[in-house]
């Protein structure tokens, strides 16, 4: 575990010689490697305006990822006069880089904490080489936490902005576009939190942003917050980023997804962040402990089914849920627990029994799919319990008073599927009581005289009895 800092500003010498702007200082600790990567932090670009009060120049605080793995941090604040008060332009960027596992918390709580200074230390003046620095600790600020995202979403009607964010966050990846947030200083950072906040903080460490961005254009940041003047932002190329101009009130229209998924993805995130964040944990540990997922993109929706095909009762779970989270578990599944899904789909038998033909398919799809994966000590029980589920099924549909070109079309597909995996149909209809149900289901059609359906039940007990 490793971390480390670096000051850049104007200083009369900094740890590498010379005088002006320049690298101050660094942990003593520090490698060539690392600081080499970690001076692409250490920029900062003042707006093009006159201001009467230093303090209300923007400052950026930025988080990104770097080219070598490690997690950043920095802070860039104008300062105005150089270390000895001749010249304009002097600035300081605080930057703090260490491995993922020195952040415990989301890089926006960051912010107003303790760690990255916005003023120069005093020895920018000596004429002497500087001490260096000690090992940095991250602390975590007053500014950001969950219960002021609560109250900031609660407030305006943000709650309903959000979710619109969210979709450009989540779209990065398809669209290409960077999030662009044109709001006062403090609620750009509240966006940015809220944004991290609704993913694992392991996912929310892949996505970058910073709170003001000079050039939002050549930014390395997929989250910017930018200025309406100064800057080389342009309001007449809004279009080709996802902006949101709180200050005009403009943003961009017809992001929301109106599929199912999506629709209670943004549900649940908003009601969560604003009233349960412990169903948010949840989720998030679900992703942590279950899943490989850890890119912020539209699989999220997927992810979000998923996670409802296992908590929820798969009685609320529509056809169109339960495949996206089929996707999605076929995709991020951690191997080990690939299983998983089939026990979660056979404690509800009853519902597949008799759930319509598309949904009972997709349901057997993904338990077939998973079979091998099944432990051993429970291969036995779980296969059991899933021929039960099989063998009721053709029992039912021969019950049904469906046509025979679809019956057909059903029982050959499980049959099928039954041979592929080594799973004979006829033994399981020919133990415990389905033979009784088979000529009780015989007998009914000879009653009703329903052709088709007797020749079919006359030929399967012969192969039933012949297994």
């Amino acid at each position: 575990m490793s971390i480390h800092q670096i000051i850049y500003t104007s200083c009369a010498m900094g740890i590498e010689g010379g005088n002006g702007q320049q690298i101050f200082s660094y942990d003593r600790n520090m490698t060539n490697d690392v600081l080499i990567i970690m001076r692409g932090m250490l920029s900062y670009n003042k707006p093009r305006l006159d201001y009467n009060d230093i303090n209300n120049v923007p400052q950026a605080f930025t988080y990104r990822r770097l080219t070598n793995g490690m997690c950043a941090v920095s802070l860039g604040t104008y300062l105005g006069q150089d270390y000895v008060g001749h010249r304009q332009g002097n600035f300081i960027v605080h930057a703090v880089a260490g491995d993922e596992s020195n952040f415990t918390s989301y890089p926006c709580e960051y912010y107003g904490g303790k760690t990255l200074m916005s003023e120069a230390p005093n020895e920018v003046r000596h004429n002497k080489k500087p001490k260096l620095l000690d090992e940095p600790k991250l602390r975590s600020g007053k500014c950001v936490n969950y219960k002021n995202i609560e109250a900031f979403l609660r407030t305006d009607n943000r709650n309903a902005m959000f979710s619109e964010i969210l979709t450009a966050l989540l779209k990065f990846g398809s669209a290409q576009k960077r999030v662009l947030i044109c709001d006062n200083a403090t609620n750009t950072i509240l966006w940015i939190a809220a944004l991290h906040y609704t993913l694992p903080i392991e996912i929310a460490l892949n996505v970058s942003f910073t709170s003001y961005e000079y050039s939002p254009d050549l930014s390395m940041s997929r989250v910017c917050g930018v200025i309406l003047q100064g800057t080389a932002y342009n309001r007449n190329d809004a279009n080709k980023h996802f902006t949101f101009d709180f200050i005009n009130n403009l943003f961009p229209e017809g992001l929301l997804r109106s599929d199912e998924s999506a629709v209670h993805f943004h549900d649940f995130m908003k009601n969560s962040l604003c009233n349960d964040r412990d169903s948010l944990n949840r989720f998030h540990e679900f992703i942590r402990t279950k899943l490989t997922y850890r890119t912020a993109d539209e699989e999220y929706y997927n992810v979000y089914s998923l996670f409802r095909l296992f908590t929820e009762k798969l009685d609320n779970i529509s056809l169109s849920i339960l495949i996206d989270a089929v996707r999605a578990w076929e995709k991020y599944a951690i191997e080990d627990i690939r299983y998983e899904i089939v026990y979660r789909l056979l404690e509800s038998c009853e519902t597949i029994l008799s759930a319509p033909e598309e949904y009972f398919n997709e349901a057997i799809d993904v338990i077939f799919a998973n079979l091998d994966s099944i432990p051993v000590a429970k291969a036995s029980q779980i296969q059991g319990i899933f021929k039960t589920l099989i063998a009721d099924r053709v029992i039912a549909m021969l019950r049904s008073e469906t046509n025979e070109q679809m019956f057909r079309v059903s029982y050959d597909k499980i049959f099928h599927q039954c041979h592929e995996n080594r799973i004979s149909l006829y033994k399981e209809l020919k133990r415990d009581a389905y033979p009784e149900k088979l000529l009780a289901v015989l007998i009914n059609s000879i009653d009703n005289d329903i052709g088709w359906r007797i020749l079919f039940i006359k030929t399967l007990i012969c192969e039933v009895m012949r297994h």
